[in-house]
């Protein structure tokens, strides 16, 4: 027999969950036919939500934000679980590239992969330094420092796991797009700046020329300090996709 009881916070229990706390009404004793359909709800919850999110992040990135400022959260993940599984995906495209490019005879798609270890620890730190720069550089009325960190972690997950289509796409074109790293950074760079642009527009309710140019100031700043950081010979490596290395 169900519990009459909430086993967390001991409510009396009168539906499917505690209106108290949130538990699921549990059953005297977990059942093998009931742990395995939890997984497949969990998992099939999971990828469907995963490229749902996705889709409205690269169709209507402001709404998306919107939609989980607002409350309107059902079928997509939030930011930091969207976040995680953006890296979760590109440590599964280094495993893929890794693979496929000494058969494909491509080697050119591992120059995507970057160099820097603990390059998801970067791009985390990222989100926060452009969130803050943002707010304190155009100070906006409508949006306030929380709500910039949910937009940025959206939009940085998105960059990361359009970045991560870059070594299969080389893979999979005829001429070899990662021979330099020079083209690496720039398509890394315009991808991302393009991306930003009209997520931004979205999101701040502004022109695309207005995100235009306030992306190209913050920008400016902050790979201006990584050119200082990294000098002439190494800058380039901090634009590379957020792929850590096998």
């Amino acid at each position: 027999m169900p519990r009459s009881n909430c086993p967390n916070c001991d409510a009396v229990l009168i539906g499917a969950y505690c209106h108290e706390c949130g538990q699921k009404r549990l059953a005297s004793r977990l059942t093998a036919r009931e742990f395995f359909g939890d997984i497949l709800r969990r998992v099939f919850r999971y990828d469907k939500a995963l490229l749902h999110t996705f889709s409205l992040a690269l169709r209507r990135p402001g709404a998306l934000a919107d939609d989980y400022l607002e409350g309107r959260r059902r079928g997509i993940l939030d930011p930091v679980q969207y976040y995680v599984s953006s890296v979760f995906l590109q440590f599964v495209v280094v495993v893929l590239t890794r693979l496929l490019a000494p058969l494909m005879e491509r080697m050119s798609a591992l120059n995507w992969l970057g160099t820097i270890g603990g390059i998801a620890a970067t791009r985390i730190v990222a989100v926060f330094v452009l969130g803050g720069l943002w707010q304190l550089l155009y100070r906006p009325t409508r949006r306030n420092l929380a709500e910039n960190y949910v937009f940025a972690l959206y939009a940085f997950a998105t960059v990361g796991i359009l970045w991560s289509l870059l070594p299969l796409i080389d893979l999979a074109v005829p001429a070899a797009l990662g021979e330099s790293p020079g083209v690496i950074a720039a398509v890394c760079l315009a991808l991302e700046a393009c991306y930003f642009v009209f997520a931004v527009s979205g999101f701040a309710r502004t022109s695309i020329f207005d995100a235009a140019w306030r992306i190209a100031i913050v920008f400016a700043i902050v790979y201006g300090a990584l050119f200082l950081l990294g000098g002439e010979a190494h800058w380039h490596r901090y634009l590379l996709p957020p792929l850590p290395a096998a």
